[in-house]
């Protein structure tokens, strides 16, 4: 029996320390998923032989390498902030995911938050990436200490939930690509990044699209306060998006067929340029990057019909901050009172005062019942197409009326068409153009069944 009880006791003394767990001690900062804990970043992924999930734990002053043919997906539950290198390398052969609320940060001269080399792949799917030290005072005066928040050489995914911020206005916020593409990328592959939501504010241009890169960008805030939300050298499609800066939203660049070929695809998003600015414009001026700028859709703060795709036109709203909006309109479009041809483009007005005084315009042709308050600039034609009333008042200038056309002049006022006045009132527009006022049908002769006699002759009638 003795014995019994002894052997029950060393049983139960060996589960009793089996289910001890394992503490982390006080300074460590990262755990490997279902094993230990380790008291820098580094050695947590270190420690990783192929793939794994590493969690940050604790705010880390740690430069980051992430070794060819590892798989880590690292959890931001702290602060991340670089010694003297990147932040985070992401080596060729690599792949990196990084999620959580944390914060990846770079305090150094020429340092990113985050650093994708050729063939390295990372996915951001959370946490904020910034530049805390960043002192790039202007284009002209980058200070001390500025670079890319983001550099991307490979392949970088970049999900909603991601924040990427900086204050400086001398270094781009995000590079895709290479600022020296033949000397940085001799086997020229493609440094690809696809954006599908997040929030990106800061740098001289918010998202540069460098030598070599491909981007796309499906989703997103984007906010510029020195030059371009959106720089492009190369290949870009944008399919939706917030675009916004105190210059044009979005310049494009080119010049090199291969590395640089300036070919940008606007089929949707919001783009806002200051006051005076053009929403979509050349880099230094160089108005044949313009060529490669395809329209498709997407309300600008400007007139884009320079670079409507074919198939596409463009509608000027009556009044909001994007009034310029590209898509499949057509003169019987809800709202569309008048129609031009600008810059080899179907364009649409809700204003008929808006079309005849858009810049480059010649001709309109009021496609719907309009109302025309302003003079036609010298220059410009209007054309009231059939069965289309136009309501003026004023000295209008050049206009003329197909047939069947009609002009209303409101009481008490009076209208100038082509030298010719006319009263208040409605006027039709005869085959030659002609505006006459309709003819009053005669009164029809008494009904004789009434026996009234003829006031006249005082014959019954």
């Amino acid at each position: 029996m003795k014995k019994f009880f002894a052997a029950c006791l060393v049983l139960c003394l060996a589960v009793t320390l089996c289910a001890v767990p394992v503490f982390a001690g006080d300074d460590d900062v990262a755990q490997v998923e279902g094993g230990s804990t380790y008291p820098t970043l580094q050695a947590a992924i270190d420690a990783v032989s192929d793939s794994g999930k590493v969690t940050l734990l604790k705010d880390t002053a740690e430069d980051i390498t992430i070794g060819s043919g590892k798989t880590i997906e690292l959890v931001l539950n702290a602060k991340l902030t670089n010694v003297s290198g990147h932040t985070i390398v992401v080596k060729s052969g690599a792949n990196l995911t990084i999620g959580g609320t944390g914060t990846v940060d770079n305090v150094t001269n020429q340092r990113a938050a985050i650093d994708n080399e050729i063939g390295g792949i990372v996915i951001l799917n959370g946490g904020t990436y910034t530049r805390s030290a960043e002192t790039g005072a202007s284009p002209t005066q980058g200070g001390k200490n500025t670079f890319y928040t983001i550099r991307n050489h490979g392949t970088m995914t970049i999900n909603s939930g991601v924040t990427v911020n900086q204050n400086g206005h001398f270094s781009s916020l995000v590079e895709n690509g290479f600022y020296n593409g033949a000397s940085e990328n001799p086997g020229g592959g493609a440094a690809t990044m696809i954006i599908n939501g997040g929030n990106f504010s800061g740098g001289i241009n918010t998202i540069k699209n460098d030598d070599y890169g491909v981007l796309t960008v499906y989703n997103g805030t984007f906010e510029n306060t020195t030059q371009a939300a959106l720089l492009n050298w190369n290949e870009a499609t944008v399919e939706n998006g917030t675009f916004e800066s105190v210059g044009p939203a979005v310049l494009n660049g080119g010049g090199d067929a291969t590395m640089d070929k300036g070919t940008l695809n606007l089929k949707g998003g919001t783009f806002t340029g200051a006051s005076g600015q053009d929403a979509v414009a050349a880099m230094n001026g160089q108005t044949s990057y313009l060529n490669g700028v395809d329209i498709t859709g997407g309300a600008y703060s400007s007139d884009v019909s320079l670079m409507v795709a074919a198939g596409s036109s463009e509608l000027v709203k009556a009044s909001g901050d994007n009034r310029y909006q590209v898509g499949q309109y057509t003169s019987s479009t809800n709202g569309v009172t008048a129609a031009t041809q600008l810059n080899g483009t179907n364009v649409f007005f809700e204003s008929l005062n808006d079309a005849v005084n858009q810049k480059g315009v010649t001709s309109v042709n009021v496609v719907a019942n309009a109302t025309l308050t302003q003079p036609v600039p010298t220059g410009v034609s209007v054309t009231v197409m059939a069965n289309t009333t136009l309501t003026a008042s004023g000295n209008l200038g050049n206009v003329a009326f197909q047939n069947g056309a009609k002009l209303v002049v409101p009481d008490g006022q009076t209208v100038t068409i082509n030298g010719k006045q006319y009263s208040a009132g409605s006027y039709e527009a005869k085959g030659d153009g002609s505006l006459a006022k309709p003819e009053t049908t005669p009164s029809a002769p008494a009904d004789s069944s009434t026996g009234k006699t003829n006031p006249k002759t005082g014959v019954r009638a």
